[in-house]
């Protein structure tokens, strides 16, 4: 028959050694977790950075072209409304010619 001693475990009072092993071990997984963290976050700022970049690039883009479009559309109109009073001054001429 066994005594209740053999069967109880030793408290943590008991193996302060086996106590500070398990802090030590708690304490490096936290620095290691600590530092893993770390560098994720720095991974993140630096997406984040690229992204707004990115994102700055585009809408600089999208001015650039909105820009060009509407030069371009007035130009155009400038050359129609052009185009419009040659026909009409042609116009003018062939009818004086009729007359």
């Amino acid at each position: 028959m066994t005594s209740n001693k053999e069967n109880v475990s030793p408290s943590a009072s008991k193996c302060p050694h086996h106590q500070s092993t398990l802090d030590r071990v708690l304490q490096k997984r936290e620095e290691e977790d600590t530092h893993r963290l770390q560098e994720a976050q720095a991974c993140d700022d630096l997406r984040h950075g690229q992204l707004i970049s990115g994102f700055d690039r585009l809408a600089h883009g999208m001015a650039t072209l909105n820009e060009t479009m509407q030069t371009q559309m007035r130009q155009e109109s400038e050359r129609n409304a052009q185009q419009t009073e040659m026909l009409r001054l042609f116009s003018t001429i062939i009818q004086q010619r009729k007359d």
